[in-house]
């Protein structure tokens, strides 16, 4: 059995890049008390993660009745500052509301004062709908996102020693039923891609969107890729001669603006078989440089414009379908042919519960040609 650190001393020091680049330092440091404790830093190189953790160390003298006695508010930013290291623009985004809106407001509570009753209040205060400012906040999706970050901030003071047991793991789950699922048949698919292009060629005004929309909807019919990794793609990540697409990025609103990020929802970089009418399409339209689907300047189109043109040429009947709706299309279509397992591969998830579940009536190469040359 290897035998305990002497109190105030650190094991050896361990230092992981992460997907962002930055680099993280951790070490076990066992405090006067005798506890060991997981001490982190993260820092842009990996010798200042390293003096940063050494530096932390150094300093660290807090006891666990100390660490208890932290404000919420105090010890969110502290957590919020290493999270915001390991996700996506998105999920930093949507953290730094649920902290701004429910949690800053009640951040004067300390760690040792929070229970499961008061969080379940907090959590249940969250599901009422309020119009601020003329923007809606509230619901349960957002009190489901506000358990989820309680849960993640209480379980590093768990860690820290800073309370005994996380509280928000006792709070009961918050239940969203969803919408029954609506797909399109596959005769609508195609239906759906010739109306959009004899819109967009009769249409009487100038707009550019008939420049890019009847393109992205063929991309979108013929790949079943979310709108953000259409609207990121580049003509880099297309073999024209052999058909082959990879998504590697996706896009992200901010401020109304898509936001270029190099990485997809899942962090994985996947190619898709394109079918025989895409490549045509795509032939036509480059190649090019930059992005596929650009507007004038050279940049990414924004979802907002796309949603807006994508609903005024849609063919009567179809009034309900958005552009997420073909993703969820095409995986039925796929799923029905070749098996959820093959609709899991071209849509880019790891789990194909996922598939089953949230888009349906491993990575790798996805060939679905066969059943997506037939639109």
């Amino acid at each position: 059995m290897r035998p305990p650190l002497p109190l105030g001393t650190h094991g050896d020091i361990m230092t992981t890049k992460l997907a962002t680049g930055k680099w993280k330092a951790r070490a076990y440091y066992r405090d006067e008390t005798g506890r060991r404790r997981d001490i982190t830093t993260t820092a842009p190189t990996k010798a200042a993660a390293t003096n940063r953790l050494k530096e932390k160390i150094a300093n660290h003298q807090p006891t666990e009745a100390t660490l208890a006695q932290t404000k919420l508010a105090d010890f969110t930013e502290q957590w919020f500052e290493q999270y915001a290291q390991t996700v996506g623009y998105s999920a930093q985004r949507q953290t730094r509301s649920i902290i701004d809106n429910h949690i800053k407001p009640v951040g004067g509570k300390r760690l040792n004062e929070i229970t499961v009753p008061w969080l379940d209040k907090q959590i249940t205060k969250a599901t009422v709908k309020k119009v601020e400012n003329h923007r809606t906040r509230g619901g349960l999706s957002t009190a489901r996102r506000l358990r989820d970050v309680y849960k993640m901030i209480l379980a590093e003071a768990v860690r820290q020693g800073a309370i005994l047991d996380n509280p928000a793991l006792k709070t009961p789950p918050i239940k969203i039923e969803r919408p029954e699922l609506k797909v399109l048949a596959p005769a609508q698919l195609t239906q759906l891609r010739h109306h959009m292009r004899d819109f967009y060629q009769d249409y009487p005004y100038w707009t550019r969107a008939k420049e890019w929309l009847p393109d992205m909807v063929d991309f979108l019919v013929g790949t079943g890729v979310r709108v953000g990794e259409a609207i990121a793609l580049r003509w880099e990540d297309i073999d024209l001669e052999s058909g082959l697409c990879t998504i590697r990025a996706t896009a992200i609103i901010s401020a109304g603006a898509s936001v270029y990020q190099p990485f997809t929802k899942t962090r994985h970089v996947r190619a898709v078989l394109l079918p025989d009418w895409l490549v045509l399409t795509l032939v036509s339209r480059g190649p090019g440089e930059g992005f596929v689907f650009q507007v004038k300047d050279g940049g990414m189109v924004k979802y907002g414009v796309l949603a807006s043109n994508f609903a005024k040429a849609l063919p009567e009947g179809l009034g309900w379908v958005t552009p997420k709706t073909i993703r969820a299309s095409v995986a039925t279509m796929i799923e029905r042919e070749l098996g959820v397992e093959a609709a899991g591969v071209q849509l880019g998830h790891d789990d194909f519960k996922t598939t089953k579940k949230s888009y349906i009536e491993r990575r790798g190469v996805s060939n679905a040609v066969g059943v997506l040359n037939s639109l």
